[in-house]
Formats: structure tokens, C-alpha cells, sequence
């Protein structure tokens, strides 16, 4: 038996703004033991020569860390491309 429709009206956009961002600017998150060894360097760098971005990472205001902008996901690209512009959707 299937699970009944989502209603629109039960939906949370959590999504405050969409802004662009020097993404070194964004702090990891400290809680985050993921390290990305070379190899999934080398395959995110290779992406992002042929294909460029095609989503958005996600951050948000983090009282962890402050009340600063941390990643909740797309830290690669904050170590990778720290000197990079780009969208960043905040929720």
C-alpha cells in the first residue's frame, strides 16, 4: 500500500536565500570527520574542469561555529576552490 501524496501545504521550504559567496568564506563543519582522500580530489577537480558547477551547495548559519556561514553540504568545494564565487543556497 502506497503512502498518500504529499499535501503543498506540508511542505518547509527551508531555503532562506540563494546569495553568491566566496566559498572559502564558508566554515567547515566541525562535527564533519569526512576527509576526501586524492582520488575523489582528482575526480572533483576533473568534473569541474569539463562540466563546471550544475548544483548548488547548501550552507547555513551555524551557532557551532558562531553564528557563521558552514556547510552543510559542498566542503570539498570549499577547500578545492576557496577563491571562488558562486551561488550558495542558505538555509
Amino acid at each position: 500500500m502506497s503512502e498518500p501524496q504529499l499535501q503543498v501545504d506540508e511542505i518547509r521550504n527551508r531555503v532562506i536565500e540563494v546569495k553568491a559567496i566566496r566559498f572559502g568564506d564558508v566554515l567547515p563543519h566541525p562535527r564533519n570527520p569526512k576527509i576526501h582522500p586524492q582520488s575523489q580530489r582528482e575526480v572533483f577537480r576533473g568534473a569541474v574542469r569539463e562540466l563546471g558547477f550544475a548544483s548548488v551547495p547548501v550552507a547555513y548559519y551555524s551557532e557551532m561555529n558562531g553564528g557563521e556561514l558552514t556547510w552543510g553540504d559542498g566542503h570539498l568545494r570549499g577547500s578545492e576552490v576557496a577563491d571562488y564565487v558562486g551561488e550558495v543556497a542558505i538555509l
